[in-house]
């Protein structure tokens, strides 16, 4: 909840769900890359999300909140997209990801010279 705070979201829902067409997506995407970033953005994202660093700032789409978040076990950085839905219906409220993938330590660098990056645990920007 401190997270969603400092994000400015004014809710106490914080489960994440991902869709099976988002999960192909990040799969076919990052294998683009490398057949490891693949593997690393869906295998370590629940990690990355429990460990959230920055909030990137000045998206293209106010609604979706681009978060990094770090991986211990694979001491790597990734850069999840993660969009808050309203319930409807009988669906409960929840956060969905939109996309997710590896970030470098020069990126973040060069985001936190630009200005866009805002801590959410403490961590020097």
């Amino acid at each position: 909840v401190g997270v969603l705070s400092a994000i400015g979201v004014a809710t106490s829902h914080t489960t994440v769900m991902i869709s099976a067409e988002r999960h192909a997506h990040i799969l076919a995407r990052r294998h683009e890359a490398s057949a490891a970033d693949a593997e690393f953005a869906v295998t370590k994202l629940g990690e990355a999300i429990a460990t959230l660093r920055y909030l990137r700032t000045g998206g293209r789409n106010a609604k979706v909140f681009e978060l990094i978040g770090y991986s211990a076990t694979a001491e790597r950085f990734m850069l999840i997209a993660l969009k808050f839905v309203e319930g409807v219906d009988d669906a409960r409220p929840a956060w969905w990801v939109q996309t997710a993938h590896p970030v470098g330590q020069a990126t973040i660098d060069k985001y936190g010279r630009k200005g866009r990056l805002r801590s959410l645990d403490g961590s020097a920007v």
